[in-house]
């Protein structure tokens, strides 16, 4: 079922501040965070980054917080539901809100909300996760091919509600950003680790490229934007580039990962944009 997370935190008449989670992640991922913030900010719902917490700090792993346990049962004193950023990271390849999620269930009484993920397990499945957590969970998918995993499970959990919505990150328009609109190169983005098909680029004929991965290489967040926003056309293995250029109304091939994350939300997403191609691989 089709649900906006917003409208789903209003049903859950949060009487108390929601507490928000970032978690580890690249200037792609930062995205994600600036839409849903920018959502919270415009509907009446209070909240906080976990962050804000004395011994917390943004983008942080649970196993790098010092008497987590306390610090979470103190924090759960004061808010009754928390909100777990989403993204690729549902998965045993970073695995930060497989994390996040197990902590938070041990250590509060808390509902939580898991923000559109994209899920991907090589060797276990996502029912065993499910198996120990207690706390009631609202689970949102960001693509079909996740949503549908996590559809097949849900029926042995009574505590798990999963329901499929957009990357958060597609709450952004143009005007949230500053950045020059000059168009005077072409951007070949690919990326360097488990998730890359190592793609070949088709980019033929290319105007003064610039060949960088941007999401992990630029200096701050605001050069990221730039790198899009200035682009002719991208060519990117980089889901939230793809994302950022599609916002920007940029010409952009995205090609595909490793598995079906990037498919997945260009399917759901962006097929309906004739800028925006995509370079099946599998």
């Amino acid at each position: 079922m089709e649900k906006n997370p917003i409208e789903l935190l209003d049903e859950l008449q949060i009487k108390e501040k929601l507490t928000t989670v970032k978690l580890p992640g690249n200037w792609g991922d930062e995205l994600i965070f600036r839409g849903m913030e920018k959502k919270l900010g415009e509907s009446e719902i209070s909240f906080q980054d976990i962050s804000e917490f004395k011994g917390f700090r943004k983008g942080c792993k649970p196993s790098s917080i010092p008497s987590i346990d306390e610090r979470i049962r103190a924090i759960s004193e004061k808010t009754e539901t928390f909100y777990i950023h989403g993204g690729g990271n549902f998965n045993d390849i970073y695995g930060f809100s497989v994390d996040w999620l197990k902590t938070l269930d041990k250590f509060s009484d808390g509902r939580i909300v898991v923000g559109p993920q994209s899920i991907f397990f090589q060797n276990k499945s996502p029912e065993s996760i499910f198996e120990n957590i207690e706390n009631e969970v609202y689970f949102f998918c960001r693509e079909n091919y996740s949503y549908e995993k996590m559809k097949d499970i849900e029926e042995f959990f009574q505590n798990l509600n999963v329901y499929k919505y957009p990357d958060t990150s597609f709450y952004l328009r143009q005007p949230d950003f500053e950045g020059s609109k000059d168009e005077d190169y072409d951007l070949i983005s690919f990326r360097k680790d488990l998730e890359s098909s190592e793609p070949i680029s088709k980019t033929s004929n290319a105007l003064r490229p610039i060949q960088k991965d941007i999401s992990v290489k630029s200096r701050d967040f605001q050069e990221f934007v730039e790198y899009v926003a200035s682009a002719r056309k991208i060519e990117t293995d980089r889901l939230h580039i793809a994302i950022l250029g599609h916002i920007f109304d940029k010409k952009v091939l995205l090609h595909d990962n490793s598995y079906y994350k990037n498919r997945g939300v260009y399917e759901y997403c962006m097929s309906k944009d004739s800028k925006i191609k995509f370079n099946y691989l599998r």
